[in-house]
C-alpha cells in the first residue's frame, strides 16, 4: 500500500528541486560571470579550509607528522587565497588547463578518426570533423580563457534548467 503523506513529501520534493535548479539554471544563463566568480569564491573558500585543517593537524598531531601533509596544506591556503583575491587569475589558469587538455584530446579524435579510415571503418569523416572540432575548441578555451569558462558556465546552466524542468514534470506525474 502507498503511503500517502510519502507520496506528497516526494512529489512536493521533486517539485521544489526542479524549481530550485530551474532557476538557479537561469542565473548561470543570465549571469555567467557572476556565477563564475562565485563558484571561484566557493572553490577558494574550499582550498583555504581544508588548508588550514591540515596545517592545524600537522601542528597538533602526536607521532609521526608527514611532511606531505604540511606542505599541501600550504599549498591548499597558497591556492585559497589565490582564487578569492585573485578570482580571475584563478579561472585563466584553470580554463588555459582545460584548454590544453581539450586541444590534446581533439588531436587524439583526430588520429582515431585517421586510423577508423585507414582500417575502412564507416563514419570515420564525422568523427574526423568532431576532433578537428574539439582541437579549435581547445584552442579557443586556451586562447580566450574567461569567454570558454563563461560559454561553459551557460552549458551548465541550460542543462540545470532542462533538469529542472524535468523534476518539476515527475513531481507533477507522481
Amino acid at each position: 500500500m502507498v503511503d500517502m503523506k510519502q507520496w506528497r513529501k516526494s512529489k512536493a520534493g521533486a517539485i521544489f528541486f526542479g524549481v530550485i535548479l530551474a532557476i538557479l539554471g537561469l542565473i548561470f544563463c543570465f549571469a555567467p560571470d557572476f556565477s563564475l566568480n562565485f563558484i571561484t569564491w566557493i572553490v577558494g573558500i574550499a582550498f583555504l579550509v581544508a588548508g588550514a585543517i591540515a596545517i592545524i593537524n600537522y601542528f597538533t598531531s602526536k607521532g609521526e607528522k608527514p611532511t606531505l601533509d604540511l606542505i599541501l596544506g600550504i599549498v591548499g591556503v597558497v591556492l585559497g587565497l589565490i582564487f578569492l583575491f585573485q578570482p580571475t587569475s584563478a579561472q585563466i589558469f584553470i580554463m588555459a588547463c582545460i584548454g590544453v587538455f581539450i586541444f590534446i584530446t581533439g588531436l587524439a579524435d583526430i588520429y582515431d578518426a585517421i586510423q577508423m579510415n585507414k582500417l575502412g571503418g564507416q563514419r570515420w569523416g564525422l568523427f574526423l570533423a568532431l576532433g578537428i572540432l574539439t582541437t579549435l575548441f581547445g584552442i579557443a578555451a586556451f586562447v580566450s580563457p574567461l569567454v570558454a569558462g563563461s560559454a561553459i558556465i551557460i552549458l551548465i546552466g541550460i542543462a540545470l534548467i532542462f533538469d529542472g524542468v524535468t523534476e518539476i514534470i515527475v513531481g507533477a506525474t507522481l
